[in-house]
């Protein structure tokens, strides 16, 4: 591990930098508008056999500790800023696979006396570990708020969705799957509206041979096959940001790789080629922001070197790493514009360590704060579906009504510029000021408030309750406090 830097001893490392001409010189050492990144280390891991892998918007880091000598048992952990959780799971191996917003931990966990591997939760905010049923030879990949589990089965032949509270499996797939084959990617990622990502194996009888075809499914739409090259030969997406944009990697005739993200839906399809001197590359993460973080290697010298790709310019993201170390992969990158990343050394093949490259001037987020008032309204006003007060997107609340006016015909939800507390019975407590916008909503269908793309508004706090009428009577729901961000 190694200690945080200040930005200003990184920057020299730009000098080491490949030499290319100045008009075909397109890597940079820091962000569009100057900025780059402090290098973050976790010296409360320092002296363990510590594995970070994944991270979530709110900075947390979580992954596997495995054993340094026999008899200690394997962990697994969370970080933020300095604050380390981790829980033991004596008689068993363990990994982790991916943290949710809410600190909630999914991974591989199987008894050291058996070879049989289960999917497991752990929730590093109350330490509660649950083994998922109905898991055994399913490895997840990704995990959601709702608790939805994306990954593949043992042997690589099908993606799955799986919903622990439901208690529903559902096998991805783009036909029948295959009793045998040569595997596939599997699911990778699921977003926050339980939209699945990945790419499946499938025989062309055009072409003669097996291809990696991508896909995006829901549990209402299905599989929908992500664009694809007329005449490529296939392509891997794994990851999917909230928005529903994903990425991955794009596969030629001489299965040479390189890096590609997808919009709209996944109709739209950005080839984005390779850094500056190297001929491969994979795309392993994206944010909202359409930050892509890529690894690319170069097997003429037998070294990787993490990028990171944002609106056609390519920062090497080995400029703040400590020096004669490199970032060898990128790991994750969350909305916030965080990077966790990789480091080798000067020969590039031992990795020394894994940090987090935390951006000087970071996105700013939304915020969803729920507030009942006195005396308390229902709190039946949840907050986005599918995303928060993005600018930009579509903010979706819904009322629940499984006891909250059942009989309702008709949703409300008032948006003002202030809070208020103000008992009305028996309507309930007035919540926010006079509305300044309305919106309108079936029951039990979500709102749709488009949020204006307009920087000038981001950090704006606004006020927002729900009402529902059956005909007759109104009632008042919670309030939800919001600030407008960029994630």
């Amino acid at each position: 591990m190694f200690p945080s830097r200040p930005l200003a001893a990184l920057v020299p490392l730009a000098c080491a930098l490949p030499a290319l001409p100045a008009a075909a010189q397109t890597v940079t050492c820091a962000q569009e508008d100057g900025a780059g990144y402090t290098l973050v280390a976790f010296a409360e891991l320092e002296g363990t056999n510590a594995f970070p892998r994944a991270l979530n918007d709110a900075g947390v880091v979580a992954g596997s500790i495995t054993p340094a000598e026999a008899g200690q048992p394997y962990q697994a952990f969370t970080w933020q800023d300095g604050t380390l959780t981790t829980h033991a799971f004596p008689g068993f191996q363990v990994t982790v696979a991916d943290v949710n917003e809410d600190g909630v931990v999914v991974g591989s966990i199987r008894d050291l006396a058996t070879t049989d591997w289960e999917i497991y939760l752990w929730d590093s905010a109350t330490d509660q570990v649950t083994t998922v049923p109905g898991s055994l030879g399913l490895f997840p990949s990704g995990l959601n708020e709702d608790l939805l589990i994306a990954g593949a089965d043992e042997d690589g032949l099908f993606g799955f969705a799986l919903d622990p509270v439901a208690e529903t499996l559902d096998v991805i797939a783009f036909g029948e799957v295959p009793e045998v084959g040569i595997g596939t990617p599997g699911s990778a990622a699921v977003n926050r509206a339980g939209t699945v990502i990945g790419a499946e194996v499938v025989f062309d009888e055009l072409q003669g041979f097996s291809l990696p075809l991508p896909y995006r499914w829901g549990a209402q739409t299905g599989i929908a096959q992500l664009a694809v090259p007329l005449g490529g030969f296939g392509a891997v997406a794994v990851d999917v940001t909230k928005k529903g944009d994903a990425a991955g990697s794009l596969w030629d005739e001489f299965f040479t790789r390189s890096s590609a993200l997808w919009t709209d839906n996944g109709t739209n399809l950005v080839d984005l080629g390779s850094p500056p001197n190297f001929f491969v590359s994979d795309a392993l993460g994206m944010n909202i922001h359409r930050q892509v973080i890529v690894v690319a290697p170069n097997d003429l010298f037998g070294y990787t070197r993490g990028y990171l790709w944002e609106q056609g310019a390519w920062t090497d993201l080995s400029c703040f790493a400590p020096p004669g170390l490199f970032v060898t992969r990128p790991l994750a990158i969350n909305d916030a514009g965080e990077i966790l990343v990789q480091l080798t050394d000067a020969v590039g093949i031992s990795i020394v360590g894994t940090v987090l490259l935390r951006p000087d001037i970071p996105f700013p987020g939304s915020a969803e704060t729920p507030r009942n008032g006195t005396p308390p309204n229902p709190d039946v006003l949840q907050p986005g579906v599918t995303i928060g007060p993005v600018l930009g997107s579509i903010w979706d609340p819904r009322i629940d009504h499984t006891s909250f006016v059942p009989d309702a015909t008709l949703d409300i939800l008032a948006i003002s510029i202030a809070p208020l507390d103000f008992s009305a019975p028996p309507y309930g407590t007035v919540l926010c000021t006079a509305p300044v916008f309305s919106a309108f909503a079936i029951p039990t269908t979500a709102f749709a408030v488009a949020i204006p793309n307009d920087p000038t508004i981001v950090g704006a706090v606004l006020c927002t309750q729900g009402a529902s009428w059956d005909g007759t009577d109104v009632l008042l729901t919670n309030a939800i406090d919001i600030t407008l961000g960029t994630w």
